[in-house]
């Protein structure tokens, strides 16, 4: 089966850029180029010197860091929630009467 994928025309500080957005849609696909946008916009609010150019590979950077951090806070809570999940059912098995 072939599958039709739509993409998205849009304009990052003048470039003009065509996007395939993967499973997630494009919904997903168009905030996730809006916050591109805004970040790339808030850098140069910021950092007037900077190129365009350099701008949307600082918001790239930033957006990527922030990826990495919430993959880990992810991590840690799954790890978490295992091992308090584990401790309960260790604990249910203590109480639990035994058959006989």
């Amino acid at each position: 089966m072939e599958e039709i994928k739509e993409v998205i025309n849009f304009e990052i500080l003048g470039y003009q850029v065509k996007f395939r957005p993967e499973v997630q849609g494009v919904a997903d696909a168009m905030l996730a180029v809006e916050r591109v946008k805004e970040t790339a916009e808030g850098l140069l609010d910021k950092n007037a010197q900077l190129a365009d150019t350099q701008a949307i590979l600082l918001a790239a950077l930033k957006l990527a860091l922030e990826n990495i951090s919430l993959e880990r806070e992810y991590q840690v809570n799954l790890e978490k929630f295992q091992s308090a999940a584990s401790d309960a059912l260790k604990l249910i098995d203590e109480v639990s009467p035994r058959p006989q």
